[in-house]
C-alpha cells in the first residue's frame, strides 16, 4: 500500500499476488490480473485447500478489469483444467520472454532438450534420461538449474552426446534449435515450447496438480506425452521413441505455433494497457475505454 501511495499508479497489473490486489482494491486502483489458474481441478485431497482457496481468490478475480489468460483460446488452452469461467476473463496468447516474430518458422534440431532442475527426488530423472540417452546414442542437453546438481551428472555420464549445462545462459536459442523438450509441466515452459513449434515429454512434480492437468492437456492436443513419476522407468525410454518415430506430434506442434503468433500475448497486453489509457500510439488513434478489444485470429 505504501508503494502504491507513492507512485500513485492509473493502472495495476497483478501477476497472482493478490496482497497487491486486495491493496488495490482498498486503495480503489482499477487492476488486472494475469494468471493460468482460477480453479485448478484435483481429486487428490489437495482439494480440501485449493478449491476454498481458489474460491476465495476469484472474489477478487471478479472485481479486475480483466483477468488475463496468457494462453491459447479453447479448445488449445494448455492451462484450461486450470480454469474456470468468468465474466472479465480473456485469453491474450502466450506472454513469454521471446519475440516470435524474429522466427519465420520452426527448426526441428538434432538433440533433445532437459530443462528439468535435478533437486531432491528429480534427480532420478536426470539419472534415467541420462541411461537412455546412452543406451540410444541420443544426443541430450540438460538445463540442470545449479552447478551443484551439474557436478553430480557430469559423474555419472559416459556419453560424449550429453552435455551438460549448470546454469542457461542462451535458453532461447536451446529451445529454438532443439528437437523436443523434456519439462515439468510448468505452464511457462510449456509455453514456450509450444511458441517455438516443439513437441514436450512432461513429467509433473509428485502431486502436483496444477502440473498434472497441464499434461494432462498436452496429452490431449497431441503435441507431446504426460509421463507419471510412478511408470517412469519404463515409460520413458518409449516416450522418446514415440516423439521421435510420429511426426503427428511435430505437426501439432508447428500448428499450435502459428496460432502463438496471431494471438501473441506481448502485443495484446499492449492493447489492453492502450485501451485502457486511450493512448495515441505511433501516429495511429487505437481503442477507446468503450471500445471491444479484437485479437487477431
Amino acid at each position: 500500500m505504501e508503494i502504491i501511495k507513492k507512485y500513485n499508479p492509473d493502472l495495476i497489473i497483478s501477476d497472482c499476488k493478490y496482497s497487491t490486489v486486495i491493496a488495490s482494491k482498498f486503495l480503489k486502483k482499477p487492476y488486472y490480473v494475469i494468471t493460468n489458474q482460477n480453479y485448478t481441478r484435483t481429486h487428490n485431497k489437495e482439494k480440501y485447500i485449493v478449491y476454498p482457496v481458489m474460491k476465495m481468490l476469484n472474489v477478487m478475480n471478479k472485481s479486475a478489469k480483466g483477468v488475463l489468460i496468457p494462453d491459447l483460446p479453447m479448445p488449445n488452452t494448455v492451462c484450461e483444467y486450470n480454469l474456470t469461467k468468468l465474466n472479465n476473463l480473456t485469453f491474450i496468447g502466450p506472454l513469454i520472454r521471446y519475440k516470435l516474430d524474429d522466427y519465420d518458422e520452426v527448426k526441428r534440431g538434432n538433440y533433445i532438450l532437459s530443462v528439468i532442475g535435478g533437486f531432491e527426488y528429480r534427480f532420478r530423472i536426470l539419472e534415467l534420461l541420462n541411461k537412455v540417452a546412452e543406451e540410444k546414442n541420443l544426443k541430450v542437453k540438460m538445463v540442470c538449474g545449479s552447478h551443484e546438481v551439474a557436478e553430480k551428472l557430469r559423474k555419472i555420464k559416459k556419453s560424449k552426446n550429453i552435455t551438460v549445462i549448470p546454469i542457461a545462459t542462451d535458453m532461447e536459442n536451446l529451445i529454438k534449435n532443439c528437437s523436443f523438450i523434456v519439462c515439468h509441466g510448468g505452464h511457462s515452459t510449456l509455453m514456450e515450447a509450444l511458441s517455438f513449434g516443439k513437441p514436450v515429454i512432461t513429467i509433473p512434480d509428485l502431486d502436483h496438480p496444477e502440473q498434472e492437468n497441464n499434461a494432462r492437456k498436452i496429452n490431449e492436443l497431441k503435441c507431446g506425452i504426460a509421463l507419471s513419476h510412478k511408470t517412469l522407468n519404463y515409460d520413458l525410454s518409449y516416450a522418446i521413441d514415440e516423439i521421435n518415430n510420429n511426426d503427428i506430434y511435430f505437426k501439432n506442434a508447428e500448428k499450435l505455433s502459428r496460432l502463438c503468433k496471431n494471438y501473441n500475448g506481448r502485443d495484446n497486453i499492449k492493447r489492453i494497457i492502450d485501451k485502457f489509457n486511450n493512448v495515441q500510439l505511433d501516429g495511429e488513434y487505437v481503442l477507446n475505454k468503450n471500445a471491444k478489444l479484437e485479437f487477431k485470429i
